[in-house]
Parts: C-alpha cells; structure tokens; sequence
C-alpha cells in the first residue's frame, strides 16, 4: 500500500480510497498504549469517514460506562497515529467540537472535520 499516496488523496479530496475505509488497512502498533487506551483507539477505527461520535459514545462502543468520556479524551491526547486512527471524529455530546492535541490544535480538527463533510 502507497501510504503517501493514500495521505495525499485524503488531503486534497480526490482519492475514494480513505472515504471506503482504506486507512483501516494500515497496521497501527497499539503495544505502546494502555489496556484502556487500546480499546478506545482499537474501536474509533470503526468510525466511519464523515461520521462523528461523541467521546461518552466512544466510551459505550469500547465497553465502557458513559461516564468515561474524559478518559476517553485522555486516551485520544495520547494518540501518537491522528488520521490512521481518526481522534478528530470525537466531538463533545452537545455537538461542539472539543480538544484536539495535534497539528494546529482545534482549528486543525475544524479542517479535518470539514474536509471530510462533517464539520
């Protein structure tokens, strides 16, 4: 796989292949992380391209209580693979976008989220 190829197509809007999971395929080495960590990130996978989920659903879907929703910000802030394992799709329950550790912080979120039709 064209890993550059694929990063490139994602970013400027013309390649299908992330919009039809293609990212998903790319191996992503969880040993670094919590057993908690590892279950958030392992099932924010599962968000599909221009979806998003609020972190107390993440929570919920990785098998956990609601009331973890900032832990399961905290986990995402340790997310060392940002668009691999798409951090940026995880908004608060009221809609509003939340944090975001990585690029230009929230405003980089605000493009990813846009870019992919859903900010």
């Amino acid at each position: 796989m064209d890993l550059i190829r694929l990063f490139d197509g994602y970013f400027s809007g013309k390649n299908a292949a992330p919009k039809a999971g293609g990212f998903k395929d790319i191996p992503v080495n969880f040993s670094i992380y919590s057993d908690f960590s590892k279950k958030i990130l392992s099932e924010l996978r599962s968000v599909e391209y221009g979806k998003t989920i609020s972190y107390g659903e993440l929570a919920l879907r990785a098998g956990f209580a609601k009331k973890y929703a900032r832990a399961c910000a905290r986990a995402l802030s340790k997310n060392r693979t940002p668009i691999l394992i798409p951090c940026h799709r995880v908004i608060m329950s009221g809609g509003e976008t939340g944090g975001f550790t990585g690029g230009e912080g929230v405003a980089f979120k605000e493009k990813l989220l846009t870019l992919e039709g859903s900010g």
